[in-house]
């Protein structure tokens, strides 16, 4: 079900919701129209593994993100944990060290102690590398998922390039 192709079909036929982000109002009148090829035990046990390894990857990112997060709070903001971590520091896997570190000055008055900033900068890096590295094994997953998708709907390599497309 969490495939391009399947969203595609969803978009054609939900209607849209608007908060902060596309999302789209799944009801079951729409949702029990998605059609569902016939699979081998094989085919589905491949697609059931693919999605638990995408899952677990994502956890992964989630509570590493998490972690990080909290330690920016405990370790660098004035009121320690108790205070809210601010937009551009919470999407910290985004940025380089030294606007991660110009964010740290901008939102908590203060820089990095010298003395810990290398350590930081180690720290920040390799929590970084770690969430690419987590995305792409979510990438991979989920192209191999569309592919297997693909392959079960009997796709045309001009029907998957529609689709790849209208994916973005």
């Amino acid at each position: 079900m969490n495939s391009k192709l399947i969203w595609s079909y969803l978009f054609g036929i939900c209607s849209p919701l608007r908060g902060g982000e596309w999302r789209l109002e799944l009801r079951a009148q729409h949702v029990e129209t998605v059609p569902i090829p016939d699979a081998t035990d094989a085919q589905k046990k491949t697609l059931a593994l693919l999605a638990q390894s995408a899952q677990r990857a994502a956890e992964q990112r989630r509570d590493l993100i998490r972690v990080f997060s909290r330690r920016i709070l405990t370790d660098l903001a004035p009121g320690g944990a108790s205070a809210k971590l601010p937009t551009k520091l919470a999407a910290w896997p985004g940025l380089d060290f030294k606007t991660f570190h110009e964010a740290v000055k901008k939102h908590f008055r203060q820089a990095i102690p010298l003395a810990e900033r290398d350590d930081w900068q180690t720290l920040f890096e390799k929590n970084r590398k770690r969430v690419e590295e987590l995305d792409a094994a979510i990438a991979q997953c989920e192209r191999q998922i569309d592919e297997a998708v693909y392959k079960l709907f009997d796709l045309t390599p001009e029907q998957i390039e529609l689709i790849e497309e209208s994916a973005g």
